[in-house]
C-alpha cells in the first residue's frame, strides 16, 4: 500500500485539486438538492417577483417589533396622535373608524416595500428620538439578549416603522380644503329653518276590538314567514326561527393539571433572569390621611429567593395550559379516527358521518377510557338546542375561541354554525373554511377559554332557519301585530287628510278645526320648535328623536314652488311607529358674522375628516395590494404556508 501512494503521489495530488476546484466553482444547490423554499415565488410588486427570502427581513423586524413597539399591528393609532388626537377616547373612535383587524406581516412587508420604493426619508436622529421618547435602553437590552439582535437590526426595524407611519402621514398632510367645503359647513351649521310640527302616533289609533279574519292571518304570514323573526317587535315584522345547533364537548381542567407539574429550581432561576420585571413585591402605600396622587409603584424582586414562589406558580400555570391542549389534541386525534376514509356527500363535500360516531355516548366512553392517567381532569356537559344569542351567553362555552390572536381566530358561537344542513359556506369566509364540519364530526381544533381550560366538542344536532309550527301563540302574535299595521295605517290616512287640509289653512287651524283628532293626539299634539340647522335637528328628540332625513324635509319646504297657501309635507317615522306632519315658516340664511365665526372651525373639522378617509384607504388590504400591484398566482397561493420561519 506505501508503495502504491509513493508511486502514483503526483497523480492522487493533481485528483485532489481538481476535486477542490470542482467544490469551489460548483453551485451550492448541487448540494441543497435543488430551490429550497427560500427561492419559492410568493407573488409580484412593482412588476418584480417576490420571493419568501424577500420577505424574511419583514418577518424578522414584526417580531422585534412585537416586544419593542406592540402597536406597530395598528399604526394608525400613531399616526392619528401625530395628527394631533390626544384624547383617548378620541383615538379609540377614531381607529376603530380606520380599521379593526391588526395588519398582518405579509401586509407589513407591502408596507414597508412600499415606502422604501416611494423614497419616504427617516433620519436617523429620528430613529434615535424616537427611542428616548416611546423605548428605553432597558427594554433595548432586554430585547438584544431575548431574541439575540444587534442593535443594527433594532434600529432597522423601528426606522420601518417610522418610514411606514411617515408615508402614511405624507398622504394625510396633502390633503385640501376648498372655500366649497367651507361654505358647506357653515351652511349646515348656521342655516335655520322655522316649522311646526304634528306627530300621530300608531298607538294612538289602535283599536283592541280589531279582529283580522282568517285569510289575513293566512297572508300576513306567508308574506313573512321566512323573514328573521324580531322579538323586538316594531313594524319590521318575521317570524322565521333561526338557526340552532346543539353542542356536546369535553372541558379539560386546566387547575387540575396544575399542581401535577413539576417545575425545577434550575428552570425557575432561568426564566426568571430573563423576565425579572414581571414579578414584583406587592404594592404599599404609606398610612397618611391624604390620598396620594398617584398609586405606589410596584417594584421588582431584587433576588430569586423572593420571587420564587411567583415564577413557580407562573410556570407551573403556563406548562399546565400546555398540556390541556395537548390532551385536547390527543382526544381529537382519536374521535376523529373513524372519519378516516368516510364518504363524502355532495353538495358540500362532507364526510358522512360513520355509524359509530351517531351515538350519544362517544364522548362519555372515550372519557371513561382517560380518567385513570388524568383522573378529575376530563368533564363531559351537551348544551340544549340553542340559537346563536343563547349559545354566545352560554356561562361556559359562550365565549370559547381557537387560534386566538391569529388570523383563523374564531369563537365557538360562529364556529358552532358552520356544520354541513346550515347556511353559512365555507367560500363565505376562506380563513374558517378548515372549522366547517358535519354534524358529529369533531372539531379539528381545541377551544380555550379566558383561564386556559381546553375544549373539544361537536355538533350534534342542527335546526336550520325554517318557518315556525302554527300554534296559539303565534296565531295570539300575528292578531297582534296586525292590529299595530291596522292603527299605523289609520295613522298614515288621518296624517296625509290632516297635511291637505293644513296646506288650505296652515297646520294649526287644520288641526283645530278637526276637534276629534285634536282631542286624540292630546293637547301637546301641535310642536313648535325653535328655529334649528341642519347639524342641530329640532330639539325634540322625545317626539321625533335624530331623523336627518326629516330635517332635509324641512329645509327642502323652503325651496319648494307651491301655488298653495302653505308649504306642507308627510314624513314617514317607521321605527318609532308615528307619521309627521310638518309645515314649513321660514328659513333663516346664514349672516357675515356667521360665516367668520365658523370658518375657524370648518378647517380643521374638515381636515381631520379627510384625513380619516386617507388612513382608511391608505390600511385598507385591498389599497395596499393595488398600490404596490400585488399579484399571486393561483396555485402558488393555495400551496405556500402562512409565512416563512424566521
Amino acid at each position: 500500500m506505501m508503495k502504491f501512494f509513493r508511486k502514483y503521489t503526483k497523480h492522487l495530488l493533481v485528483v485532489f485539486m481538481s476535486l477542490l476546484l470542482v467544490v469551489w466553482l460548483a453551485p451550492s444547490s448541487m448540494f441543497r438538492g435543488g430551490p429550497t423554499q427560500e427561492d419559492e415565488a410568493v407573488g409580484k410588486a412593482f412588476g418584480r417577483t417576490v420571493r419568501y427570502r424577500d420577505l424574511m427581513p419583514a418577518y424578522n423586524q414584526t417580531q422585534t417589533l412585537d416586544l419593542l413597539v406592540p402597536f406597530w399591528r395598528m399604526p394608525w393609532y400613531y399616526a392619528l396622535h401625530q395628527l394631533g388626537l390626544t384624547d383617548p377616547r378620541a383615538l379609540q373612535h377614531y381607529g376603530r373608524t380606520v380599521r379593526e383587524e391588526e395588519l398582518s406581516p405579509t401586509e407589513w412587508y407591502m408596507l414597508t416595500a412600499e415606502a422604501r420604493h416611494s423614497g419616504v426619508h427617516v433620519t436617523a436622529e429620528a430613529v434615535e428620538q424616537f427611542k428616548r421618547d416611546h423605548i428605553g435602553p432597558r427594554d433595548i437590552r432586554a430585547v438584544r439578549d431575548r431574541r439575540r439582535v444587534s442593535l443594527e437590526h433594532i434600529d432597522r426595524a423601528l426606522h420601518s416603522f417610522l418610514q411606514v407611519q411617515e408615508a402614511a402621514l405624507l398622504a394625510c398632510r396633502a390633503v385640501q380644503i376648498s372655500e366649497a367645503d367651507v361654505q358647506y359647513f357653515v351652511r349646515q351649521a348656521k342655516e335655520r329653518v322655522s316649522v311646526s310640527i304634528v306627530a300621530l302616533k300608531a298607538a294612538q289609533f289602535l283599536d283592541p276590538s280589531y279582529e283580522p279574519g282568517d285569510q289575513e292571518l293566512k297572508e300576513h304570514f306567508d308574506q313573512y314567514k321566512n323573514t328573521a323573526s324580531r322579538p323586538a317587535g316594531g313594524l319590521e315584522f318575521g317570524y322565521q326561527l333561526p338557526e340552532a345547533v346543539q353542542i356536546e364537548y369535553i372541558r379539560v381542567n386546566v387547575q387540575a393539571l396544575t399542581d401535577r407539574q413539576t417545575i425545577s429550581d434550575e428552570e425557575a432561576f432561568r426564566y426568571w433572569k430573563d423576565h425579572t420585571d414581571e414579578f414584583t413585591r406587592p404594592a404599599t402605600q404609606p398610612a397618611t390621611a391624604t390620598k396620594p396622587k398617584t398609586p405606589p409603584k410596584a417594584e421588582p424582586y431584587t433576588t430569586f429567593t423572593e420571587a420564587r414562589g411567583q415564577v413557580l406558580e407562573k410556570l407551573q400555570r403556563a406548562r399546565a395550559e400546555e398540556e390541556a391542549l395537548r390532551i385536547a389534541r390527543d382526544l381529537i386525534v382519536r374521535l376523529n379516527q373513524p372519519w378516516e376514509g368516510a364518504p363524502t356527500t355532495q353538495p358540500g363535500n362532507y364526510r358522512q358521518p360513520p355509524e359509530s360516531e351517531t351515538a350519544a355516548d362517544v364522548y362519555p366512553r372515550l372519557i371513561d377510557g382517560f380518567q385513570s392517567k388524568y383522573p378529575g381532569v376530563l368533564s363531559y356537559a351537551r348544551a340544549h338546542l340553542l340559537e346563536h344569542p343563547a349559545l354566545r351567553r352560554h356561562p361556559e362555552i359562550g365565549r370559547l375561541t381557537a387560534l386566538r390572536g391569529t388570523k383563523q381566530q374564531i369563537r365557538l358561537d360562529r364556529a358552532a354554525f358552520l356544520t354541513a344542513g346550515l347556511e353559512a359556506r365555507p367560500e363565505d369566509n376562506p380563513d374558517h373554511a378548515r372549522y366547517f364540519q358535519n354534524v358529529y364530526e369533531t372539531c379539528a381544533e381545541p377551544f380555550v377559554d379566558f383561564d386556559g381550560n381546553a375544549f373539544v366538542w361537536r355538533t350534534v344536532a342542527i335546526r336550520p332557519k325554517q318557518p315556525p309550527p302554527m300554534s296559539d301563540t303565534l296565531r295570539e302574535k300575528l292578531i297582534a301585530d296586525l292590529r299595530d299595521l291596522h292603527a299605523y295605517e289609520e295613522a298614515e290616512r288621518r296624517a296625509r287628510a290632516l297635511a291637505e287640509q293644513a296646506a288650505e289653512v296652515g297646520l294649526e287651524q287644520a288641526l283645530e278645526a278637526v276637534p276629534a283628532l285634536k282631542e286624540r293626539l292630546g293637547d301637546s299634539a301641535l310642536l313648535k320648535p325653535e328655529p334649528f340647522s341642519r347639524r342641530e335637528g329640532p330639539r325634540l328628540y322625545s317626539e321625533i328623536g335624530h331623523d336627518r332625513d326629516f330635517v332635509e324635509t324641512c329645509f327642502s319646504l323652503g325651496g319648494q314652488e307651491t301655488t298653495r297657501p302653505a308649504r306642507v309635507a308627510v314624513h314617514e317615522q317607521r321605527p318609532r311607529e308615528q307619521w309627521l306632519v310638518v309645515q314649513w315658516h321660514q328659513t333663516f340664511p346664514v349672516t357675515r358674522a356667521e360665516y367668520d365665526e365658523q370658518r375657524s372651525s370648518a378647517i380643521p373639522y374638515y381636515r381631520l375628516n379627510r384625513q380619516m378617509e386617507v388612513l382608511k384607504s391608505w390600511f385598507d388590504e385591498e389599497q395596499i395590494r393595488a398600490r404596490i400591484g400585488w399579484s399571486v398566482d393561483a396555485q402558488a397561493e393555495a400551496e405556500k404556508p402562512s409565512q416563512p420561519a424566521s
